[in-house]
């Protein structure tokens, strides 16, 4: 009897302890990502260059550690394109380390052809918009989004960062 009742005390604790995870209300993993990599030309380097699909089907290869990434982002918001209110832009908030970075990219931009990239998939090439100093809150990110995914990735964009800073004070995992 002790050992019946033991053994479904232990199977009761373990489901418990295995069943918060599945209770939380929060996903602990990530959607729409974004990375802004630098696109390459001619590859030759396959341990830190990588080819990744396009949304058109084909490939393309980019360097494989990113610029900027949704680590650096706080929040996104989409606004509508300049040319086309059918399309959206990306409103990118970022954190001291994506403004310093930004900053960098804004001043090498000429030299350099980037790729969107939102879950490992390349959206369009980017020029990134100046930025004079870190203390900038704001930066605008011009790649004629379809309203469908920038409102996915305006949705996901505070959750992917909290998720990948959880010490951030306002982390809710």
């Amino acid at each position: 009897m002790k050992r019946t009742q033991l053994a479904m005390w232990a199977f009761l604790g373990i489901i418990l302890l295995a069943g918060c995870e599945l209770l939380d209300p929060k996903s602990k993993k990530t959607e729409f990502t974004i990375a802004i990599h630098e696109i390459v030309k001619y590859p030759r380097a396959s341990h830190i260059e990588k080819e990744i699909p396009t949304i058109t089907g084909q490939t393309i290869w980019v360097s494989a550690t990113p610029y900027l990434f949704s680590n650096c982002i706080k929040k996104i918001e989409r606004v509508p394109n300049k040319e086309d209110a059918i399309f959206s832009d990306l409103k990118l908030t970022l954190n001291r380390r994506g403004s310093l970075i930004w900053m960098q990219l804004s001043v090498e931009r000429n030299h350099r052809d980037l790729a969107f990239v939102v879950d490992g998939v390349f959206y369009r090439k980017v020029a990134p918009e100046t930025v004079t100093t870190e203390k900038d809150e704001f930066v605008l990110l011009n790649v004629r989004l379809d309203n469908a995914t920038a409102q996915a990735i305006e949705k996901a964009s505070e959750d992917n960062y909290y998720f990948f800073n959880p010490d951030d004070k306002k982390s809710p995992f």
